[in-house]
């Protein structure tokens, strides 16, 4: 990537954005607009060369990415989508001009960028240097959604990616990409499912529903709690046990039939055991 070197635009001062003219604050707003993306691509260079120098690790970060979000404050997808780019812009630094016009977008390049390395690892599918031009320049000027629908077309594999984002300490954002099979089941387990859903649009309800049911069937550890569960309820009430205990002294000196005697004295190891 080359250094930029263009002169900043005028821009008007806050405090005086009342007294302008539509046609003024306008043209100036354009020029912040060019300015933002002028000093985007100038932290991208940046960012390149603590990358080439590790950098980072003298304040004690493992990554880039660490350092991006401690040292300069940016959200975990803000760090990654610069990142990202800024790797895109040193395979293919024509790039940096079309950022800077304004024909392409950080973003953009940062979801192709993303898609291509997805499709390499994931799909094991190896893209040439011309085709990842030419992908870019099919995304330009695209938002975010049809730049999203480009690459699917392309590739649904590409994007069978699943993403956390911590949110909070008790709430973690997850997303995926699903495919029209996997929605379809979604549905149909919503569907079945409505009686038992407070909100039948929900997916974290849905989601909550499912890992349940799951667990109760395949997690050993709930299955062993509930046969606990069963084995306590089944525990004869004790007074009925010294009743029978009672009841039984007076039969033993009896001719009693040896099954009987065996339920009473099996009745008796129970209150033994569990009293």
């Amino acid at each position: 990537m080359n250094s930029i070197s263009n002169p900043v635009p005028h821009v008007l001062r806050v405090a005086d954005l009342r007294a302008h003219s539509n046609d003024a604050l306008l043209e100036a707003t354009q020029n912040l607009a060019q300015n933002e993306r002028r000093i985007t691509l100038e932290i991208l260079h940046h960012l390149r060369e603590i990358e080439r120098r590790r950098a980072f690790a003298k304040l004690g970060h493992a990554s880039l990415w660490e350092y991006a979000m401690k040292e300069l404050n940016y959200s975990e997808s803000s760090a990654y989508r610069r990142i990202s780019a800024m790797r895109a812009l040193n395979e293919h630094p024509e790039l940096e001009e079309k950022i800077q016009e304004g024909k392409i977008t950080v973003t953009t390049v940062s979801q192709v960028q993303t898609f291509l390395k997805a499709e390499q690892f994931q799909a094991n599918k190896v893209y040439s240097a011309d085709a990842k031009r030419e992908l870019f320049a099919k995304c330009a000027g695209k938002s975010g959604k049809d730049v999203t629908r480009e690459l699917i077309t392309l590739s649904p594999l590409g994007f069978r990616v699943q993403k956390e984002r911590v949110l909070s300490e008790d709430r973690t954002q997850i997303s995926f990409v699903a495919d029209p099979a996997l929605l379809s089941k979604l549905h149909r387990v919503r569907d079945l499912s409505a009686s038992r859903l407070k909100d039948a649009g929900s997916y974290p309800e849905l989601m909550e529903l499912m890992s349940e049911v799951t667990l109760d069937k395949i997690d050993p550890l709930r299955r062993a709690e509930k046969r606990k569960s069963r084995c306590a309820d089944s525990i004869p009430d004790q007074n009925v046990v010294h009743t029978l205990l009672r009841l039984s002294e007076p039969l033993q000196q009896l001719t009693v039939p040896h099954g009987i005697l065996r339920q009473v004295f099996y009745i008796q190891d129970i209150s033994w055991a569990f009293g």
